[in-house]
């Protein structure tokens, strides 16, 4: 895995992205509402996310759907109450 709060020393830009409130305040990850701007998508969309060499492989297409939709719903906090 590289991303989580368990490791000492997540991998690159993305190593605390499992982190959404810290993600969703990073205007050079994310746009909220707007997948198209946001690092976080792009990167994704061109399956450089995660890398060629990841042991867990590709995202699939529902993980792409999950991201894509986040961004586009404005990245909601999930701590925050409905």
């Amino acid at each position: 895995m590289c991303h989580g709060p368990d490791l000492d020393h997540p991998e690159g830009r993305f190593g605390y992205v499992l982190d959404l409130t810290k993600i969703r305040n990073n205007p050079e990850l994310v746009i909220p509402g707007s997948p198209s701007e946001s690092e976080l998508w792009i990167v994704v969309q061109r399956g450089e996310m995660p890398p060629a060499d990841s042991l867990k492989g590709p995202l699939n297409e529902l993980d792409q759907i999950v991201i894509r939709d986040w961004i586009a719903a404005g990245a909601p906090d999930p701590r925050a109450d409905p």
